[in-house]
């Protein structure tokens, strides 16, 4: 036996299907048809001969541990040979049972560490006839050797049966000879050649955001489409490729370069070659078998000025510069290989002939010997081309991850470019068309016509009609007060009468509106519309002198507002009125003064943007965008929609005007509903909330908690409507299980924010989106709504087809544009169909198959320098792919030297950093593209639009680091207690304060105590999960794992506390550590539960249906909760400083209270009162400190 090193290719083909590859692409076959009678055993002894003579055909591979990959030569070795008997088998039969054999056989592992790496299956047919199914490992050949072992198998077997004996051998030139032989150039040399070739690229995989998002799998099918080229037009093609002065090889990738490039905005791809190194072959090796084809890269970019020809013959160059480093392991240059080998969409073969011919060119007498070869492909997509007197073309596709249609539709482009090639060689690229005939017309997406919904009338008089039909009806709540329709009716009449007659205002003057969301608010909003004036609405919590600047800058003439903000307004120079005192002077208005309707063309108010700055909408962009904003929501009279979204902005604005003109109840809630999403689902549920509007971002942290409390939806709502933004797949997942009744879901888009000016999904259910492809490529958000118009181009405003990705335009149809002067940035795109102005959008999308927008980017989301929407997304979704997270955010931190970092929510909000997180990032990315920086949170922090804020991110911290939220603490003792401590902030002094949590609701609704909470304390809580709460264990037992996870953690002066069955278990905690000080624990308990009785409280019931109602065992004990806490004997501590708040505790507690007891916080919740819960604990701490009473282990 002889051993060799292995050649760098088959270094990279072992790698990458042992480490990764299923056994179906790890393997190829060849099917074998005769076309006559044979010998089996003379086909046996000529393959025997064959063996002899080709030392690669008795070889294996042998890789030592840490070692190099060797080529082991055997002396002999056994041949697997299975024989069938087929000849009784029906003949409609055969031809499944013949594929279900190639399949499963496929399927069958082949070990390389024994020889030989192949096996045969002989099947006899009826008649006498013969099959043969010859399968390899794809390390040991290529499909130029394939021919030369068939070729010469041929030969030996027609000396065999003439009756003459193979001619005498020493073997073949050896494989691993004739690949020494061409080893020229040192391998740091050939390498550094390729890498070259990837600076400044990023567009890894441009095909793969439209995919079908379903995976790879090792039953995939492979489906084909082919162009057969006549004898005339393989001619042509040849002359044409000769007139240019390059090969065919380098027309094919130009045409499949420009089809990829063409896809992706950047107009810059990669994609894989199969190079051959044979011609580098001394003639005497030139018939040696083995792994001659490299895998290697080919970087594509479009010079749109050159003219084809030019720009083939600067591919021939940059092809002969690379001819010396062709023998290359391309999993040493790929950047992006996983497990040795690289990952693209697509690879291009080019093989010189079919082996059916060149096997009738060398043998006339075998004309009907057939053979089909079925190579491995572990890429979606692979473009075959063969060359001969005639060319023909394939595209074969996995039809598990990439869609018929698509493949069709590429396939086409690319037999479209070759065929514009033909055409004209001398015509510049940018005038060589990727887009197919069919598809001019589809170019532009146009909103569907609003006379389909009938005409809708001006606003004022639909609003009029609401107020005859129901006026009596509540239009707005808030607090337990209510005003009807009629009143608001009325009430902004008046408004609009006396800024037309005492204050004489002008149409189009800009009044400002400074008041809190309020009845008030809205009435004076309608007046001021009424009237025909701007609005412009204030924030009337601002400082002075900001509300100073904005009047003037936006030339105000005249200020609305209440008593109490009047107060704040500053040095304002203009007019100020009171809405009250309005009322009171203007004690009706003629019907004729104020008319129905306002020109289209006059600016009507100005809406706040998540950038800080103020966009000014028409009447008639108006009245659009509230027509299809209605017809998106679907309320009607007696549905409720919940007013929270932030004063003047879009949100705020669709909010109010739906609910006034389709008869619908606004519910302005009197406190902050978002302080915690527990008090947001009360919220819902309490005020009976049929409709709601949402972002994206909100919603996810929304349908995180509803998931890990085990809530549904509340039984109320049906109808939700997302603003497209960050969602990942888990959250769409969770959001199909939650929801109950007939709750819609809805996607939309806009850059306006305004629902009816962009595109938005039909009524849809939760599944259909999960269904859809947000794990394929993007967020489905749907198709434009009516008087809107969408374009997907290219950078250099080209429009791009459906399903390819380009950059997002939108516009309006003339009948929607009412703008007297269109302004500058804006784009001219047409079609048979008409011409538009459009202006970009700033995000990357496509159409896919049923012509709905899905975006490619984050809106509101800012791409980090260095990357892509595809990289950013794929990362993302390697992150939430991971069963611990559900939730990601991927950006560079720039403390940290603009290092890749993570950010993600796990999903349970108590868990650490997971463990296999990095192992399970390996699997899935290439190495560069795993973040170096971690940090795990329990919910992103939101701005004051609900979008997420970036600013607010924790810094992250090397992935060696346990988590930035979570105890140093062993992870023996964490996981024999499954509890553990989450850091809510880090403070910068030695006190810190520990919440205990052991009840309703999640630790982040703790953060806003937190962050209203002054002084430099540090502020955790100590977690004690669900599932433990329900298990057999007493409090004390719970308790005593919870003393050795505070003292690992605890490094100062600290004191603890507890809120409802919170309180409980930091009572039992302060016995426990009693027992091991003199000094007292000081500990503050809030709303303490009643404890000791002998029946379980109506308040531990509710507690125990809330935790645990809706789940199967074991999270249903069956009122073992609630008795473990009525059960529990709460000790007297005989030693002081510790705090009640609420609750009813005995006599003797009230004395030692120093601070009294709190009462119950106007009966509301505490968490819902962060200010004034902070408050009270600032000046408990403050207490505690002055007397030298915190606690400390050291």
């Amino acid at each position: 036996m002889r051993e060799f090193p292995a050649s760098p290719m088959q270094a990279a083909v072992h790698a990458a299907f042992l480490n990764s590859l299923t056994h179906s692409t790890a393997n190829t076959q060849v099917s074998i048809n005769f076309g006559e009678f044979i010998e089996v055993p003379l086909i046996h002894k000529a393959w025997k001969w064959l063996v002899h003579h080709h030392g690669l055909l008795r070889s294996s591979f042998k890789r030592p541990s840490g070692g190099t990959l060797t080529l082991r030569e055997h002396e002999d070795c056994e041949i697997a040979w299975r024989s069938l008997d087929w000849t009784k088998v029906p003949q409609e039969e055969i031809a499944p049972k013949w594929q279900q054999l190639q399949l499963e056989d496929a399927s069958e592992s082949i070990d390389l560490a024994k020889p030989p790496l192949y096996r045969f299956h002989v099947i006899e047919l009826p008649g006498g006839l013969h099959h043969l199914l010859w399968t390899f490992h794809s390390i040991l050949l290529d499909e130029k050797s394939v021919f030369f072992v068939l070729r010469d198998w041929l030969r030996l077997y027609s000396l065999l049966r003439g009756g003459q004996q193979p001619p005498s051998s020493s073997g073949a030139f050896s494989y691993a000879a004739a690949i020494g032989a061409i080893e020229g150039a040192d391998r740091e040399t050939a390498n550094h050649h390729w890498k070259s070739m990837f600076q400044g690229f990023s567009n890894w995989r441009p095909l793969q955001s439209l995919y079908a998002g379903r995976k790879a799998s090792s039953h995939a099918l492979t489906a084909c489409h082919t162009e057969f080229f006549d004898r005339e037009r393989t001619a042509l093609l040849n002359q044409l490729a000769n007139s240019a002065g390059v090969s065919l090889l380098t027309l094919l990738q130009a045409a499949w370069g420009l089809v990829l490039a063409r896809t992706h905005t950047e107009a810059d791809t990669i994609f894989g070659v199969y190079r051959s190194c044979r011609p580098l072959l001394e003639s005497q090796a030139a018939d040696t078998v083995g792994l001659f084809d490299s895998l290697l890269p080919l970087r594509v970019k479009l010079p749109e000025d050159l003219t084809c020809k030019e720009w083939l013959c600067q591919l021939a160059q940059e092809e002969a510069a690379s001819a010396h480093f062709l023998l290359t392991n391309p999993a040493e240059i790929w950047p992006n290989g996983r497990n040795g080998f690289p990952r693209f969409d697509s690879t291009l073969h080019y093989f010189p002939g079919y082996i059916n011919d060149l096997i009738s060119m060398e043998m006339p007498e075998w004309t009907r010997f057939d053979v089909r070869l079925q190579k491995a492909s572990f890429v979606p997509i692979r473009i075959l081309a063969y060359g001969g007197e005639r060319f023909s073309l394939a595209l074969e596709y996995n039809t598990y991850q990439v869609s018929p249609s698509l493949a069709r539709q590429l396939f086409d482009r690319l037999v479209g470019v070759i065929r514009s090639f033909e055409g004209n060689l001398d015509q510049r690229l940018s005038d060589v068309p990727t887009t197919l005939p069919h598809e001019a017309e589809n170019l532009i997406s146009i909103g569907s016509s609003s006379s389909e919904r009938g005409s809708f009338r001006p606003l004022f008089s639909s609003f009029g009609e609401i107020v005859q039909q129901i006026g009596d009806r509540p239009a707005v709540e808030k607090e337990g007060e209510s005003l009807s329709f009629s009143s608001i009716e009325e009430d902004s009449k008046r408004i609009a009468a006396f800024l037309k007659t005492r204050a004489q205002q002008q149409t189009g003057s800009i009044v400002a509106l400074a008041v809190p969301l309020s009845p008030n608010m809205l009435i004076g909003l309608l007046g001021i519309l009424r009237a025909g004036c701007v609005c412009l609405a204030l924030e009337p919590g601002g400082a002075a002198q900001e509300l100073e600047k904005i009047v003037e800058h936006y030339k105000v003439a005249l200020v609305l507002t209440d008593d109490k903000c009047s107060e704040h307004l500053g040095k304002i120079q203009q007019p100020v009125m009171i809405i009250d005192r309005v009322l009171e002077e203007m004690t009706s208005c003629p019907e004729n003064l104020l008319p129905l309707s306002v020109d289209p063309s006059e600016p009507a108010i100005f809406l706040l943007r998540p950038d800080g700055e103020r966009t000014l909408v028409l009447h008639g962009v108006l009245q659009l965008a509230l027509e299809n904003a209605i017809h998106t929501y679907q309320t009607k009279p007696g549905d409720r929609i919940l007013c929270h979204s932030l004063a003047g902005s879009a949100a705020s604005f669709e909010e109010y005007m739906v609910a006034f003109f389709t008869g619908a109840t606004l519910v302005i809630p009197g406190k902050n509903v978002k302080s915690t999403r527990t008090a947001f689902q009360e919220t819902i549920e309490s005020r009976r909330i049929t409709h709601l509007r949402v972002t994206a971002a909100f919603w996810s942290q929304w349908v995180h908690y509803l998931k890990e409390l085990g809530h549904r939806t509340p039984p109320s709502l049906r109808r939700v409507l997302i603003e497209a933004g960050h969602i990942s797949y888990p959250i769409i997942e969770a959001w199909s299980e939650l929801i109950q009744n007939e709750t819609d879901c809805v996607v939309f888009y806009s850059p306006s924010s305004l629902i009816g000016l962009g595109t938005v999904t039909d009524g849809i259910r939760a599944p259909e989106i999960v269904n859809g492809e947000m794990a394929g490529g993007g967020l489905i958000c749907g198709r434009p709504q009516p008087g809107t118009v969408a374009a997907i181009a290219d950078n250099r405003h080209r429009l791009i087809p459906a399903p390819f990705p380009g950059n997002l335009f939108l516009g309006r149809t003339q009948a929607a544009s009412n703008e007297k002067n269109h302004s500058a940035g804006l784009v001219s795109f047409g079609t048979n169909s008409g011409t538009w102005q459009f202006a970009p959008t700033g995000e990357q999308a496509r159409w896919n198959e049923n012509g709905q927008l899905v975006l490619s980017s984050e809106p509101y989301t800012q791409l980090p320098e260095g990357l892509t929407w595809m990289k950013l997304r794929l990362i993302k979704e390697a992150l939430v792919s991971h069963p611990e997270v559900i939730d990601a955010v991927v950006d560079k931190y720039p403390s940290k030297d603009g290092q890749l970092s993570a950010w993600f929510v796990p999903r349970d909000s108590h868990a650490q950093f997971p463990i296999t997180l990095e192992a399970h990032l390996r699997e899935r990315l290439p190495k560069n593209w795993i973040p170096s920086l971690f940090a795990l949170v329990t919910r992103f922090a939101l701005n004051a639009f609900d979008q997420i804020d970036a600013a607010s991110l924790p810094q992250p911290k090397p992935k060696t680091i346990p988590a930035t939220t979570t105890a140093p603490v062993s992870s023996n003792t964490l996981q024999s207690s499954l509890l553990s401590i989450a850091t809510l902030r880090g403070g910068t002094g030695d006190t810190s304060l520990y919440f205990i949590h052991a009840g309703r609701g999640l630790v982040e609704d703790y953060r806003p105590v937190v962050q209203a909470l002054p002084g430099g304390y540090g502020v955790h809580c100590l977690v004690v999960p669900r599932g433990r709460l329900a298990s057999p264990a007493t409090i004390e037992e719970i308790v005593q794992q919870l003393v050795p996870v505070l003292r690992l953690h605890a490094t100062g002066k600290f004191a603890i506390a507890g809120i409802g069955t919170g309180a409980i278990f930091a009572w039992e905690l302060a016995r426990q550590l009693d027992q091991r000080h003199e000094k007292g624990v000081p500990f503050i308990l809030f709303e303490i539960p009643p404890v000791g009785g002998k029946e379980p409280a109506n308040w531990l019931l509710k507690v125990r249906n809330t935790l645990f109602g809706n789940e199967p065992a074991p999270y249903a004990p069956s009122g073992r909760f609630a008795e473990l806490v009525a059960a529990y004997q709460p000790p007297v501590l005989p030693r002081k400083p510790y705090f009640f708040i609420s609750g009813k505790p005995d006599p003797e507690w009230r004395r030692r209270a120093p601070l009294g007891v709190w009462g119950q916080l106007h009966g509301s919740a505490l968490l819902e009162q962060p200010e004034e819960m902070a408050h009270l604990l600032q000046s408990i701490l403050a207490s505690l400190e002055k007397k030298g009473a915190l606690f400390s282990e050291k």
